[in-house]
Order: structure tokens, then C-alpha cells, then sequence
């Protein structure tokens, strides 16, 4: 795990991955699951992502925290495209707590604060979960010839 300042702003955490073999692997971020007394605990893996050979694999975490309500038992690490009943998007970008009522049959609360998005039941996740740092290379060949690339970060 690495950390920066980043001149003067609070600390940021974020790990790193990096495939310094030519074989591509996966990797990402597991979690141990809770077990009685006397099991053993076991990672799983909420998030995984292809890291090609002779590649890194940067993941920072993002403050924002979904509250989602289902009638179903869901285990960890499910993988889920879609929200499986309503749920409150809360944002804690440079805070510590947030104080949050949410009725779910109404999908909000008393007073809706800007650092809170109602997500409806079906609504893709990947977009309010998982952000993307888009940059463009260019690449110089011979007799100036230009390749460009989009890479997502």
C-alpha cells in the first residue's frame, strides 16, 4: 500500500499492482468474510480486474458509500450490475460521518442533502462505483508518423 500528501492535502491510500512478468493475471481488492469462533476466514474478492503483462494495476479508493436495501440474502463478493432494490448513493469526500435518514419505501428521507443520489432499483452500478481517469498519448513513429491512443486509468 502507498500513500501521498499530495502538497499539504490530507493523506490519500492507494495500492498498487504491478505485473512485471510478460503472462497477464487478475488482480484486485479482497475482503476476509466474518466466521464463527474456530472457522477459518476467507478472502473474497469484491473487485477484479485483467492486468496484462509488463502492466500496473492502481486502485485508489473512491469516499462514497451506497446504501442498498434487498429482500434477497446476498453473500459477499456477488457480483452485481444492477441495484437490487432502492438505495441512498451518500458522499463523504472530506468528512469523517454523515448523518443519513432514508425511508425506503419512499426512496429519501425527511431533507435530501447535495451529498446524497437516490439510485432506483435496476440502476447500473459500475458509473456511481467505479471511476475512470481517461488520459491520451500520442505516440511519435517514424517520418512523423502519429499513433493515438485513449488508456483508461
Amino acid at each position: 500500500m502507498n500513500s501521498s500528501t499530495g502538497g499539504g492535502k490530507p493523506l490519500v491510500w492507494f495500492v498498487t499492482v504491478d505485473n512485471e512478468t510478460t503472462r497477464p493475471f487478475t488482480s484486485g481488492i479482497a475482503q476476509l468474510n466474518h466466521v464463527a469462533a474456530g472457522q477459518s476466514a476467507k478472502a473474497t474478492p469484491p473487485a477484479a480486474f485483467p492486468l496484462r503483462g509488463r502492466n500496473l494495476d492502481f486502485f485508489t479508493p473512491v469516499e462514497k458509500v451506497l446504501l442498498m436495501f434487498a429482500t434477497a440474502v446476498i453473500e459477499t463478493s456477488t457480483v452485481a450490475e444492477q441495484a437490487f432494490g432502492p438505495g441512498l448513493l451518500v458522499d463523504l469526500t472530506g468528512v469523517a460521518q454523515r448523518d443519513v435518514t432514508y425511508d425506503v419505501d419512499h426512496g429519501r428521507g425527511p431533507a435530501m442533502p447535495n451529498w446524497t443520489t437516490p439510485v432506483d432499483s435496476l440502476t447500473l452500478l459500475t458509473p456511481l462505483l467505479i471511476q475512470q481517469n481517461r488520459y491520451r498519448i500520442t505516440i511519435y513513429g517514424q517520418a512523423g508518423t502519429n499513433f493515438a491512443m485513449n488508456h483508461v486509468i
